[in-house]
């Protein structure tokens, strides 16, 4: 990633160590760990805003349905009852990743009907 991120990267690696996580792939504005499994963490710098995001995702996933970047962190915040607003610093962000692993990895997590729930919530505020 672009130097502007390499604080936030170096911070990210240390704490997904701690969960088995590892860099994969570094690119300018996307930095992706693996852990020898289908599942990803994604850590994106944005381009116009000097912050990162990060996003989960599982390979085997449908792409149509949870996007080539997957779920946004702050979306499984809100799932599990926290409140993403107060949790501001990426190490906030990482600490929740790392408390809720088990349940955010587990393959029986309805992600699909989670996104579509939340998919069709937003259609009908709209209406």
């Amino acid at each position: 990633m672009f130097a502007r991120y390499q604080k936030e990267l170096n911070i990210v690696k240390v704490k997904l160590k701690a969960i088995n996580f590892y860099l994969e792939e570094d690119k300018d504005y996307k930095a992706t760990f693996g852990n020898g499994t289908i599942w990803k963490i994604d850590v994106i710098g944005k381009w116009y805003d000097e912050y990162c995001y990060i996003t989960i995702r599982n390979e085997s996933f449908d792409e149509s349905k949870t996007g080539k970047t997957g779920f946004p962190l702050w979306i499984l915040m809100k799932i599990f009852g926290v409140n993403p607003a107060a949790n501001r610093t990426i190490d906030d962000k990482l600490n929740f990743l790392i408390e809720y692993k088990d349940k955010i990895f587990d393959e029986k997590f309805q992600y699909k009907k989670i996104y579509e729930e939340i998919e069709e919530s937003i259609k009908n505020k709209k209406e």
